[in-house]
């Protein structure tokens, strides 16, 4: 059961997911260019595939098998299973290292021991997320009151309270900004979402879900178009070890 719920899940993330990732990575990294990215969490490639606009090669590296199963092609990425305890790269390999979304989650000592393993010197760390604020039309589309409880997921981690003697912070920041979705879009987005998926299968029913959300995202569509916000989140280090 828990197998299929994954599945479908990474279907939503590798059906669409807004172009945020670029976004941050391009407010966060300017004109730079870097031989050896590496992403970790990557998911169904989305991050993986935006960092590769900045690097001539990039592994995606990924502990769920559902997400690797899903994963987009890209020509300049490589994907590869992750156990959550040693990365599979070569010491002083990796020039830039992004983790989009997944830090709060994998924050720990031992990974920033991996990572200053895979790093080379002078390598850029990019910790980003987003989240698209989606409550208000959760609640216009059920008339119900959608409220986000059971977790207590932070957007804005960071390596703040581990040992950064080799590391550098250069900045971070917060920024909005309002994403124009059409309703299929949206619902990929809406049932990426572990929470967001439970919810709406209550509202709904299993059944059609994808499609009976499409449907009701189409009553507040003007030209087949839904302003949503979204709050964009960045840390950016340098590696001096």
């Amino acid at each position: 059961m828990e197998q299929d719920y994954d599945e479908e899940i990474a279907i939503h993330y590798h059906a669409f997911r807004p172009e945020l990732h670029s976004l941050i990575l391009a407010d966060c990294l300017r004109n730079e260019r870097f031989d050896k990215g590496l992403d970790i969490g990557s998911g169904t490639g989305q991050s993986s595939i935006a960092l590769s606009a900045f690097c001539e090669q990039v592994i995606g590296i990924e502990p769920s098998a559902a997400m690797l199963n899903n994963a987009i092609a890209h020509p300049r990425v490589t994907y590869s299973g992750y156990d959550l305890v040693t990365i599979p790269l070569k010491n002083d390999e990796a020039t830039i290292i992004t983790f989009a979304g997944v830090l709060y989650y994998a924050k720990s000592q031992e990974l920033l021991k991996e990572v200053s393993r895979v790093a080379r010197s002078g390598a850029k760390v990019v910790i980003y997320d987003f989240e698209v604020l989606t409550a208000a039309i959760l609640s216009s589309i059920t008339n119900e009151q959608f409220l986000s409880v059971g977790t207590d997921y932070k957007h804005d981690v960071d390596l703040s309270g581990l040992d950064l003697t080799d590391f550098k912070l250069l900045q971070k920041q917060k920024e909005k900004t309002i994403l124009g979705l059409n309703p299929e879009q949206l619902s990929h987005i809406l049932l990426a979402d572990s929470i967001q998926f439970h919810w709406l299968k209550q509202q709904f029913g299993k059944q059609d879900l994808h499609k009976k959300v499409m449907t009701a995202l189409d009553t507040i569509a003007e030209n087949n178009s839904i302003p949503v916000p979204a709050d964009l989140y960045s840390t950016v280090y340098t590696y001096t070890g």
